[in-house]
């Protein structure tokens, strides 16, 4: 399975991006929220370095003829660990999420989080039903990615539920200074926390006010 795809962006689509990586050119399928971000980069000029964190699935139709295989692009690794969320819930699978994405991910995942079904029915394809599924199926365990900044680093790994929380704000884009001191408030609100999501659903907490 390909989990990371570097190279030169040579093309964007509608709903793809194609990616040149040792003389061999990949067409990646994308959220539609990052097609402009996309065409920006590919504005800048050729030679444009991409660094894609993807994903496999078998696209086939209703007919006998074969599956096709596709791959899912983000770019960075929380977004991808938000799709894979998103499209456990029934109904939304993959080309149903990618067509659905037009959000930033933490806003998607604060309106989960908040019950917000007025801002889910906002994306294209998630109507008052299906809104209400996800809302069922991925509420309260959304606030790792409500919290999403930038792309960063994968966090390192520790020991103590403390610091794998301010790892985790680390990836989400938080600098060291800012993890420690959100982590250390949520740490004196919940003395007895015992895991690490409890923690950062602490911190969301404290964001929202």
């Amino acid at each position: 399975m390909i989990w990371r795809l570097a190279g030169v962006l040579e093309d964007v689509g509608d709903g793809f991006a194609v990616v040149r990586s040792n003389d061999v050119s990949y067409q990646v399928q994308v959220p539609s929220g990052i097609l402009d971000k996309l065409k920006v980069m590919l504005e800048h000029g050729p030679e444009e370095a991409v660094t894609f964190h993807t994903l496999h699935y078998l696209e086939g139709g209703s007919g006998p003829g074969p599956l096709l295989p596709r791959l899912i692009g983000f770019l960075n690794p929380v977004a991808r660990d938000f799709f894979q969320l998103f499209i456990t819930v029934q109904g939304i699978g993959p080309k149903r999420a990618l067509r659905a994405l037009t959000l930033p991910i933490s806003e998607i995942a604060t309106a989960i989080e908040a019950k917000d079904k007025a801002t889910l029915t906002r994306l294209p394809g998630i109507g008052n039903r299906a809104a209400e599924k996800v809302i069922a199926e991925l509420n309260g365990k959304m606030a790792r990615f409500a919290l999403l900044r930038e792309p960063g680093a994968p966090p390192h790994r520790e020991t103590d539920i403390g610091e794998q929380a301010q790892a985790v704000l680390r990836q989400l884009g938080y600098s060291r200074s800012e993890a420690h001191k959100m982590v250390s408030e949520a740490i004196a609100r919940l003395p007895g926390a015992t895991g690490t999501d409890e923690l950062i659903a602490e911190v969301f907490r404290r964001v929202r006010g």
